[in-house]
């Protein structure tokens, strides 16, 4: 195992280490990509042979800071009131007050503030996870970097709050850049379901990728490092070594961003996503940017690829798969390597499910041609990578 290595600057928040949001803020750029760097080949030697993997792309001092395109804040009450707040390491509770946040922008933490001040003001009541007591839960704030569009969303209980649209017309009056604004209203213990409520402004916000331009909705799924995902998306692009006659099926695909990005380079698209908000999306993006090789398959990846479901669409020739934290399904594990894909290129946000996953393939008659780590999550021990895999007989 890799040792995290000592201290070697001064953490320029104010709020480390008690804030969870960066780990290693007190290691100099440099130090926390070596490390990751080491982390990786440590991790993945064992599936490895040689020359596989490749040096870390690294994010630059201009990237390290404020890149969060998603970011959430929690509300704290205290004796003078109610304040912003985030987590601590490993806890959920967002418990730490905050005057600051280097993570996604001055704009969301100020955003964040006024609204802790407008709730003490308007006597809302902290929701409290223990008792279930209370309403006000968390501020989403969601950034088009490119854009320069932002979205929020105020995350309650069912309960009415007072003064709901005097909150959001004071935004816009006071945040003229905020373009959409909604109230989130959840269910159940544990979010179980939830309803979005628009208030003011655009009902979605946008970005840009390349020379493409995508939808957000409040609660779908974009990368979260929106400074840099144009790169993610140009290593999977080169990975896949794409050609006019390729099919393409892309899995967990979001809002299809990945499905259209490389769009241009093969025959046609099937992307396949279960978030209902993302495939709406998904829909507006094919539409926006008059892309029409790109089909949308509505489904868990489980219940959609049936033997029928394959019977009805060409074979792979190409998979692009993109997990969250969990990695493959139990199920997927079992479906992904028989579609015998003669490349399978993996985006992984956790090299460690990646690896449990790329054993899997590789006794699946697939070799691991290349592995590439990208610092996606500065002050952070997590990393992004993009592998590929090439069957060893069709």
């Amino acid at each position: 195992m890799i040792q995290l290595p000592p201290a070697d600057t001064q953490a320029p928040c104010p709020h480390f280490p008690a804030c969870g949001g960066c780990t290693i803020q007190d290691r100099l750029p440099a130090t926390q990509a070596n490390y990751k760097e080491a982390w990786l080949q440590d991790l993945l030697a064992p599936i490895l042979t040689t020359g596989e993997l490749q040096p870390l792309l690294r994010s630059t001092p201009e990237e390290s800071y404020f890149f969060r395109g998603k970011i959430r804040y929690g509300f704290l009450a205290t004796e003078q009131g109610i304040v912003a707040s985030r987590h601590g390491e490993g806890v959920e509770s967002a418990e730490v007050p905050i005057q600051t946040c280097l993570l996604q922008s001055p704009l969301s933490v100020e955003l964040a503030r006024f609204t802790a001040e407008f709730a003490t003001h308007q006597g809302w009541q902290v929701f409290n996870p223990k008792t279930h007591q209370g309403t006000l839960k968390h501020l989403l704030v969601r950034e088009g970097k490119r854009t320069g569009e932002c979205l929020i969303s105020l995350v309650t209980t069912e309960t009415k709050l007072s003064h709901l649209i005097e909150w959001a017309l004071q935004i816009q009056s006071n945040f003229p850049t905020v373009t959409s604004i909604y109230q989130t209203k959840t269910q159940g213990r544990n979010n179980e379901r939830s309803e979005d409520v628009h208030l003011a402004g655009e009902r979605v916000i946008h970005e840009t990728i390349g020379h493409y331009t995508f939808t957000i909705s409040p609660h779908a799924f974009f990368q979260t490092n929106t400074l840099l995902v144009e790169r993610l998306y140009t290593v999977i692009k080169e990975m896949a070594d794409l050609n006019p006659e390729d099919i393409l099926w892309d899995l967990y695909a979001g809002s299809a961003s990945i499905g259209i990005f490389l769009s241009q380079s093969v025959k046609n698209v099937l992307s396949i996503e279960s978030n209902l908000q993302n495939i709406a999306d998904a829909a507006e993006n094919l539409r926006h940017n008059a892309v029409s090789n790109v089909e949308i398959a509505a489904g868990s990846l489980e219940k959609v690829i049936t033997s029928a479901f394959i019977k009805q669409h060409a074979p792979p020739s190409v998979i692009v798969v993109d997990p969250p934290r969990a990695g493959l399904s139990e199920t997927l594990r079992v479906i992904l390597p028989n579609l015998r894909a003669n490349r399978i290129i993996y985006t992984s946000c956790n090299p460690l499910t990646f690896r449990r996953d790329a054993e899997i393939l590789l006794k699946s008659g697939y070799r691991l041609e290349s592995v590439q780590g990208l610092d996606m999550f500065p002050h952070t021990l997590h990393c992004e990578l993009v592998a590929r895999f090439r069957i060893l007989s069709i």
